[in-house]
């Protein structure tokens, strides 16, 4: 949890009062109240077939709190694999550029394409993690947070490619 000190000074006609300091502890958001990032384009069973895309459309939505702040830093990356097992990752939202708009936060969520010239090098039948964090202690200048940042279950995706990921899946 985070621990919070809160002082109130209450303001009238012949002068202000301070109350005393207010001591609270703030928990942590339960992984299953959060909102984890999704393909449009992947199927039901979260396979996503990079034969019938020319681009892989990550969307967050349904923010379950409501202080959602104009200039919070953001993560967003993709973790993968080649067919030969090598990683093959993809930063979409790094904090040096990628902060909160106003834009997004008024629509309720936040949308990246995902590049298909990363996503054809991804493996038939290997798993792609999709990776959103949060930094939601105010807007801040300093890029250094990501283990403070909020982070968002993963969402992890089955990469097919066409024909040669049907002929694996009926081979098990």
């Amino acid at each position: 949890g985070l621990d919070v000190k809160v002082t109130a000074t209450l303001f009238y006609e012949d002068g202000t009062e301070v109350s005393n300091d207010l001591f609270f502890q703030v928990g942590h958001f339960s992984a299953s109240a959060l909102p984890a990032p999704w393909i449009t384009q992947a199927d039901e069973n979260r396979v996503l077939d990079v034969s019938e895309v020319t681009v892989g459309t990550i969307r967050l939505g349904r923010f379950p709190f409501w202080d959602i702040t104009l200039g919070y830093v953001v993560w967003l990356y993709a973790k993968g694999k080649t067919a030969e097992g090598v990683e093959h990752d993809h930063r979409l939202w790094v904090p040096e550029s990628n902060k909160m708009l106003a834009s997004e936060i008024e629509r309720g969520y936040l949308e990246k394409s995902l590049p298909y010239s990363y996503l054809k090098e991804l493996g038939a039948g290997t798993k792609l993690d999709i990776h959103f964090l949060i930094y939601m202690r105010g807007a801040s200048t300093t890029f250094d947070k990501q283990a403070e940042a909020l982070a968002m279950p993963v969402s992890t995706y089955t990469i097919a490619n066409g024909a040669e990921f049907i002929e694996e899946r009926e081979s098990f």
